[in-house]
């Protein structure tokens, strides 16, 4: 054992069999994936291990506090210690190259203190985190705990679309741009700069693209720049090449001498000539060859990726600090979900405009929850929404079709429901909030729309859901 008056840490080792020994589990635990090039006082238990498999089995260390990577197999190690619920937001050091973000390089003691000292009074801040169990709040709550950090994109030719998000890949979000998309929807993520701006195959989403010049009249690839001859007496044009006679331009058509241009012949604009037709044209036609699928696409219709960088809302800290668990969600039973909505009401919507059936789309939102829970706390807050919840639910029929779209919006979709009772609907659910006690705090915003009544052209699911929410945004 370590003399701890010569401030040498007890290391507690594992050998290749997994067999560990030296243990103290008084104090705050760091884990090393090989012998660190730092000694550490005996304030800490460096826990030294070498084989791969018992350093994931000490990844569930309760006294964890940081993670040195010293050996490599780091871009092995770092996706498990993130997808780990015990490990996924602690801090990990390494003068390893990586091609997932680290916390930095192998600290000293002092800078290893400073930066425990910043995530810990962070994790203070955000009481609800021990209760996540999902990757996409554990993402969050990464992004949180060190300084708002942005969610950064890094260039990586094999990537699809020549970029990689390596927090995404770390915590196995699945599609990166899928991702992003539902994260900055729900109002998690906020682009902060556009980096790039990258055009993807419409058939495998891939940006491998060859731009290839093409004959308008045959779409073959063997053309070639061509210097052409008009002739004016005849009309025909040809090659340059073909007019040329022992030193004078003579028409090989009608075989009139050619002296002046512009009085006897011209060249004409279009300069480009087809191998495989014979073809003269002014421009190619131009194809986005996908090397990865070999789809042809007009450049017009190639699909345009936003590459940006992103940081975490208000809403998130708001999510992370005491709604990660979700408890204030209204309760009205059985839900669908957004896509399975947009369905349904695009139906509804045909079946207005062939039969004039009558349907109504409701949209209840609560704009105000994070000021509620500071005024009222999460506990009242918690209890006026269940209360509302019961009430709405109760006022529902069996047929409405109810959905969260949003944390603290709800989209209700109302068949066979004539105008006029739409309006008493409506009155109904803007009395309900003032009959629970507190909802001052706490006012429920209302917007609603009825088909055929107020059907326009062009309206579909998407529009009208959009707007619907938009009209309850401001309120409240």
């Amino acid at each position: 054992m370590s003399d701890p008056a010569n401030q040498v840490p007890a290391l507690l080792c594992v050998d290749e069999a997994g067999e560990a020994f030296l243990e103290d589990n008084n104090k705050p635990t760091i884990l090393c994936l090989g012998e660190p090039q730092q000694i550490y006082s005996a304030r800490f238990r460096v826990q030294v291990v070498v084989n791969m498999a018992a350093f994931y089995d000490a990844l569930g260390e309760l006294s964890l506090v940081a993670i040195l990577l010293c050996q490599h197999g780091a871009d092995e190690a770092l996706p498990v210690i993130r997808q780990h619920s015990n490990s996924a937001l602690k801090l990990v050091f390494s003068n390893l190259p990586c091609r997932f973000p680290l916390d930095g390089r192998l600290p000293d003691e002092a800078a290893l203190i400073a930066a425990l000292t910043a995530w810990q009074q962070a994790y203070q801040s955000f009481p609800e985190l021990e209760k996540m169990q999902n990757p996409q709040d554990h993402l969050l709550a990464y992004l949180a705990l060190r300084g708002e950090q942005l969610l950064q994109p890094e260039r990586d030719l094999a990537s699809a679309f020549s970029y990689r998000y390596p927090l995404i890949e770390l915590f196995d979000l699945g599609d990166s741009l899928f991702f992003l998309r539902q994260a900055v929807r729900d109002e998690l993520l906020a682009p902060v700069s556009l980096i790039d701006r990258v055009r993807q195959c419409t058939h495998c989403s891939h940006n491998t693209l060859n731009y290839i010049d093409l004959c308008p009249q045959c779409s073959s690839i063997d053309i070639k720049q061509q210097s052409a001859i008009h002739c004016f007496t005849c009309g025909h044009v040809g090659e340059q090449q073909t007019f040329m006679e022992g030193g004078r331009l003579v028409c090989p058509n009608c075989s009139t001498a050619l002296r002046h241009i512009g009085t006897d012949y011209d060249r004409p604009l279009e300069n480009m000539e087809c191998n495989h037709c014979g073809a003269f044209f002014i421009e190619a036609k131009v194809v986005a060859r996908c090397l990865h699928c070999d789809h042809e696409n007009d450049p017009s219709d190639l699909n345009i990726a936003q590459i940006q960088s992103f940081k975490i809302t208000d809403k998130t800290k708001f999510r992370l600090r005491v709604a990660s668990d979700e408890r204030f969600s209204l309760d009205l039973g059985e839900q669908v979900s957004r896509d399975y909505l947009h369905w349904l009401v695009d139906w509804q919507v045909g079946l207005s405009r062939r039969h004039q059936i009558e349907f109504a789309l409701l949209c209840l939102s609560f704009n105000r929850v994070e000021q509620a829970v500071e005024q009222l706390g999460a506990a009242q807050v918690y209890r006026i929404i269940s209360q509302l919840g019961a009430q709405i639910k109760d006022s529902l029929r069996v047929t409405d079709v109810i959905c969260q779209y949003q944390d603290h919006s709800y989209l209700l979709l109302l068949p066979n429901l004539p105008f006029d009772h739409l309006t008493v609907v409506q009155q109904k659910m803007q009395q309900l909030s003032s009959l629970v006690q507190g909802t001052d705090a706490l006012a429920m915003a209302v917007s609603s729309f009825h088909a055929p009544t107020e059907l326009q052209e062009g309206d579909n699911a998407d529009f009208l859901l959009t707007r619907l929410l938009s009209e309850v945004s401001g309120d409240a």
